[in-house]
Order: C-alpha cells, then sequence, then structure tokens
C-alpha cells in the first residue's frame, strides 16, 4: 500500500510576512505528527483583483501530480497550533 501524503495548498498574493510565519509553523506541525507533505504555494503576480477559487484549483491540480492522496485548502494566515 503505497505511502500516504497531504497537499497543502496555499493561495498566496502580498503577504510575505505571513508566509514566514506560515511555512515553518505548517512544516513544524507536519513534521511533530509524522504527517508526509507537500506544501503548495500558489501565487497571483498579476494586478488583478484576488482570485482565491482559481488560485486553490491550480494548487489541487498541482497536488495531484505530486501524487498526494488528501489536499488541503488553507490560508497563509491559518496556522496550525496544539491543544494543551
Amino acid at each position: 500500500m503505497a505511502k500516504n501524503k497531504i497537499g497543502i495548498v496555499v493561495p498566496y498574493r502580498n503577504r510575505r510576512e505571513h508566509l514566514n510565519h506560515f511555512i515553518p509553523t505548517i512544516t513544524s506541525h507536519l513534521k511533530n505528527q509524522k504527517i508526509d507533505y507537500e506544501i503548495i504555494i500558489v501565487e497571483q503576480a498579476n494586478d488583478k483583483p484576488f482570485n482565491r477559487g482559481k488560485l486553490l484549483n491550480v494548487g489541487v491540480e498541482r497536488a495531484k501530480t505530486l501524487q498526494t492522496n488528501y489536499v488541503a485548502l488553507t490560508d497563509v494566515y491559518m496556522l496550525a497550533h496544539k491543544d494543551s
């Protein structure tokens, strides 16, 4: 049986400070839980209104190419935490 892997899709534009905090936080959380993962940052580079839905669709397609079994859709400001 293939090992399970989750794709974490994160739509992104102009929030570098959030991204710099998000990546190490989610990486640490997933490693502590011993979860195999791919973090997929999907960045909108044009000046049009932010299109979160399209970015998520692109991210899910990318997750398929990375052979993930599950996909989680999140935002760059949503951080994992451990309940006490």
